[in-house]
């Protein structure tokens, strides 16, 4: 009896074996790997040698090896719940397929029922040690074929996951159905073909399924991929329009933007007050403080504008110490006035920050009616020409 299983306990050595592997590299072992896969192979040798001493019936065994499988990769591994459910029941599943086409295929060779082929103790080792030398042959092909990325993808994409433990559970239940008939004898001949055809019509079915689980994940592996880059690419794209229209240190549109809509605007013919605004003595200040103390003065500046032109305004920094605001459908003495709150707030920051010079700026406004046929460089023109009249008769007062 010992000569006779020893086959059978080495194919199913070399099954765990292969399986422990597969099952380490998707999940992780909580074990060393040596101890894990020494208690794997323990446990299942003695569960093979209760059921071959007890003679107990096919789908009894098949019911109490799946809730010591289940307990074993709940202990062993780390897959969680439902990725236990999936490989055991990936498990059981090519456990009682491939024995039943090794059953059906010796009762149609030797001539004899299944139950016949079980009641013989030859005929049964030699049956056990067929099946499972092919189930660690089907691992070999498995992990041949199927990537472990894309294992990796499906056991990440719970939907799909329960779609195809739904359908392993399913299957089983019938194969455990069927393999009820194997514990009794039966004169029909037909019966190991209808199992041989069940068997393979199922493997078909299943990996139908699971194919299609898998490419879905896939799938959405790539969607999923595509909207990363998407947002990227656009992240990559506002960066790019900011560098090319903002200005650096004022966060202020720059003098490109703010022309390019001038142009615009003046295109379509509407209302609109152009005002022009210049820091005074910035290169003073940049000679005697520095140009860090110079940054200050102009985010000064930039902020005073914000806050006196409010968000209905475009704002732009043309140039080192000039700054542009257009204000469409904006009468003149509105513009002239939001110029003055800007000087007043500058003015106000400088009492409070007291920095050794006094912040303030001088401004032009140029008031376009709608309909107005002129070039934007003529209109930054005559606002420069306003803005230096401002600038001479503010000193002049002093």
């Amino acid at each position: 009896m010992y000569w006779e299983s020893l086959p059978a306990f080495c194919g199913l050595i070399a099954y765990t074996a292969l399986s422990f592997s597969y099952m380490g590299a998707l999940f992780g072992a909580r074990l060393r790997e040596g101890d894990c896969l020494l208690v794997s192979c323990a446990v299942n040798c003695l569960i093979m040698g209760v059921y071959s001493a007890l003679g107990l019936p096919l789908a009894l065994t098949y019911l109490i090896t799946y809730l010591v499988l289940l307990v074993e990769h709940l202990l062993l591994y780390r897959c969680g719940f439902l990725g236990t459910l999936f490989a055991t029941g990936m498990f059981l599943f090519h456990l009682i397929c491939m024995r039943m086409i090794v059953i059906s295929l010796f009762s149609l060779i030797c001539g004899a029922t299944p139950w016949e082929i079980l009641a013989q103790r030859e005929l049964y080792y030699a049956s056990l040690c067929t099946t499972m030398f092919g189930c660690a042959l089907f691992v070999l092909f498995f992990r041949k074929v199927m990537e472990l990325q894309t294992m990796l993808l499906l056991l990440g994409t719970p939907d799909q996951l329960r779609f195809v433990v739904f359908s392993l559970g399913c299957m089983n239940l019938y194969l455990l159905i069927l393999s009820l008939g194997f514990d009794a004898p039966s004169p029909n001949r037909l019966l190991p073909l209808f199992h041989l055809s069940t068997a393979f019509i199922l493997f078909a079915a299943f990996y139908t399924i699971f194919r299609h689980s898998t490419r879905m994940c896939v799938l959405l592996e790539y969607r999923s991929r595509s909207r990363q880059l998407l947002r990227l690419r656009t992240r990559e794209s506002e960066e790019l329009r900011a560098f090319a229209f903002n200005d650096e240190l004022t966060g202020l549109y720059n003098r490109r933007f703010g022309q390019g809509h001038l142009e615009e605007m003046l295109s379509r013919g509407r209302e609109l007050s152009v005002c022009f605004l210049d820091l005074d003595h910035l290169k003073l200040v940049n000679d005697r403080f520095g140009h860090k103390e110079g940054d200050e003065y102009i985010l000064a500046a930039a902020g005073a504008l914000r806050e006196a032109f409010g968000g209905e305004a475009l704002l732009c920094r043309m140039g080192g110490d000039e700054f542009m605001a257009l204000l469409p459908e904006v009468r003149e003495e509105e513009a002239q006035a939001r110029c003055g709150d800007a000087a007043s707030r500058l003015q106000a920051f400088s009492g409070l920050y007291h920095p050794g010079y006094d912040m303030s700026l001088s401004y032009g406004v140029v008031h376009l009616p709608a309909g107005t046929k002129i070039e934007a460089e003529q209109v930054l023109q005559l606002a420069d020409e306003r803005m230096y009249r401002h600038k001479v008769g503010r000193r002049a007062a002093r």
